[in-house]
């Protein structure tokens, strides 16, 4: 049979399937990655050019499909056909982060410069682009595409700089910028080329699979505190420079000044001992945590539904051993410290669960924590 017999062959066969195959034209059809290749099925009307077009970074690389793909004419595809594609020359795919707990009705997001501010809800997806919002009595959980985690704590103002699908699935690429405030990072681990980075005034961490604290203060400062893996810390001004660069390990903190210049990494606080914590209340509807003799210097503390922390309903910092919050339904919460050094870095944190029974008891009265 002739070349053009064949192809008038193939025409017959495979016109029934043409019309379903047209309906997947508002779709990207690629299949894969299989060992760093994507493969895009053809359909009528499809050339190397319009496949470039959508899916590579560059338009132009259509030649380079053409000499991997051994096919003569660029324009005679034939439906039914597939062609090859390097998943390391897609074009990234815009993801979405998905808010899996808010604390505060004042927690606000807009779609960008000049989008409205709008409530941010538990199950709401937020963009690329995303400006968030945390009041100092808010607390915000975001859940990446890459399985990461970003909790961005009260008095934060926070953007969703980029969130993309890389190599068509094959990594991810997060950047949340901190503009004030503080965030604190649970990063799922990933293939290597994947980029999760923190950008704050001046300053870029990035990591790979690891547990950490980016806070900025009200003087410009940036503050880095590492519990898990370790971190890159890089000026964005110059990156290139070793002197403008450090590595945070875990355990470690660090704070770079507003002019840019790193301070030495130093050892975190140990995780206090909360043997002596007690819960005091009810008092005029607030709740009271006494540290105990753990609770000299400056502390964090959250308290939680879980031990996990998924759902944050209370937290602050204290300087006397006592915090006030406002008082919780009666049951079960754990409670998490961590003490703050003198850059307001935290060190590890320490957990205990306790019982508020706030109906069972006098004002002032007492309860221990479980054991």
């Amino acid at each position: 049979m002739t070349g053009r017999g064949r192809r008038r062959a193939a025409r017959q066969v495979l016109a029934p399937m043409l019309l379903g195959a047209a309906a997947c034209l508002a779709a990207p059809a690629l299949a894969g990655p299989q060992e760093g290749y994507a493969t895009h099925p053809v359909v009528a009307g499809d050339t190397l050019p319009s496949i470039a077009a959508r899916y590579l970074r560059q338009p132009g690389g259509w030649r380079r499909l053409q000499r991997l793909n051994g096919l003569a004419d660029p324009a005679a595809l034939v439906p039914g056909s597939t062609v090859r594609i390097p998943a390391r020359l897609l074009k990234p795919e815009a993801v979405a982060a998905r808010v899996e707990f808010v604390r505060g009705p004042g927690v606000t997001s807009r779609p960008g410069a000049a989008g409205p501010d709008a409530p941010v809800a538990a199950g709401a997806s937020l963009a690329q682009g995303a400006r968030i919002q945390v009041p100092e009595d808010g607390y915000l959980r975001l859940r990446l595409a890459d399985g990461s985690v970003v909790r961005v704590l009260a008095g934060s103002d926070v953007e969703l700089r980029r969130l993309r699908r890389r190599n068509h699935g094959a990594s991810f690429e997060s950047i949340v910028d901190v503009r004030k405030g503080k965030v604190e990072s649970e990063v799922a681990k990933q293939p290597r080329g994947r980029i999760f980075e923190i950008h704050a005034p001046g300053a870029v961490a990035s990591v790979r699979g690891t547990h950490f604290d980016v806070c900025v203060d009200p003087d410009g400062r940036v503050g880095t505190a590492v519990t898990e893996g370790a971190v890159a810390l890089r000026t964005r001004a110059d990156a290139a420079r070793a002197r403008h660069s450090a590595r945070v390990e875990a355990g470690q903190g660090l704070v770079m000044a507003s002019g840019g210049q790193f301070g030495r990494p130093h050892a975190l606080p140990p995780a206090p001992d909360l043997s002596a914590l007690a819960v005091l209340g009810p008092d005029a509807g607030r709740l009271t945590l006494d540290l105990g003799p753990a609770g000299l210097g400056r502390h964090a503390v959250r308290v939680a539904r879980d031990g996990a922390f998924r759902e944050v309903l209370r937290s602050g910092t204290t300087d006397g051993g006592r915090l006030q919050f406002e008082a919780l339904d009666d049951g079960a919460y754990t409670v998490g410290v961590r003490a703050l050094d003198a850059d307001g870095l935290a060190g590890a944190e320490a957990t205990r669960v306790i019982h508020v029974q706030a109906r069972q008891l006098p004002a002032g009265g007492t309860l221990v924590p479980r054991p």
